[in-house]
């Protein structure tokens, strides 16, 4: 699998390392929760994700994906990541390539994909060790369980070896080139791009396929079945009656 503009970057502090067991998370039992555009606590998650943009690469963040899925416990946020589910419309990432997204994954997997078979990730923010690596995992179940196929997204070093760890591979589509961006969007990012991120996809069938051989990996979803089975119908829901919908 694969796990990220002005929305589709990552900031993880550069302090964060994934922990060595995933379950030690587990004690209080984070929540799961996804977030559409009129949730309630949708500012609240806002806030968090462009606070940590601006703590770890000074950057101004004022553009999010249309829904957001999180981990927190006692009204605390642990880790965030936004979802777009890709339509007709390009995506911003989509700046960074010569060709449409789903045409540049059937390159580099030799495989038939549709664009509608594509989601795309980002506004990942996490703040506790070895949260983004939890989230990365329920993320895979719930984007493959609401009928995605393929996730892309742009990622620095540090979020691909996170996510390598866990065993999910990633494949390279290209350089996230910031001569591609308008000047008053590159502003916006502060120092992201010094990081030399890459746009990067990966097939969510394989990531599960990873997660059920995994003991650790296969216990964490089993807790969290149901969690991700209901936000997956509502991700799935939203899709098919246009909820989701953005100007990009």
């Amino acid at each position: 699998m694969a796990l990220i503009t002005t929305s589709d970057n990552t900031a993880v502090p550069v302090s964060e390392k994934p922990s060595r067991s995933l379950s030690q998370l587990l004690g209080p039992g984070p929540q799961l929760s996804l977030h559409g555009r009129q949730s309630a606590d949708r500012q609240r998650v806002e806030t968090y994700v462009a606070r940590q943009f601006q703590s770890v690469y000074g950057a101004s963040i004022n553009e999010f994906m249309p829904l957001f899925l999180s981990l927190g416990c006692n009204e605390q946020l642990s880790a965030v990541t936004g979802i777009r589910p890709v339509e007709e419309q390009p995506l911003f990432l989509e700046h960074y390539l010569d060709q449409p997204i789903e045409q540049e994954v059937v390159r580099v997997f030799e495989t038939p994909a549709n664009r509608l078979s594509v989601v795309e990730i980002g506004n990942l923010a996490a703040t506790h060790r070895g949260s983004s690596q939890l989230l990365f995992v329920l993320l895979a179940a719930t984007l493959h369980r609401a009928g995605f196929r393929w996730i892309t997204f742009t990622a620095t070093p540090q979020v691909r070896k996170t996510i390598n760890r866990l065993g999910f591979e990633l494949r390279i589509i290209d350089e996230a080139k910031p001569e591609r961006l308008e000047q008053n969007v590159l502003k916006q990012w502060g120092s992201y791009y010094h990081t030399n991120p890459l746009v990067v996809a990966g097939d969510l069938n394989h990531a599960m396929q990873i997660i059920g051989a995994k003991r650790t990996l296969g216990g964490i979803l089993a807790l969290y079945c149901n969690q991700v089975d209901t936000l997956a119908a509502q991700i799935k829901y939203g899709v098919h009656h246009g909820q989701y919908r953005y100007a990009a």
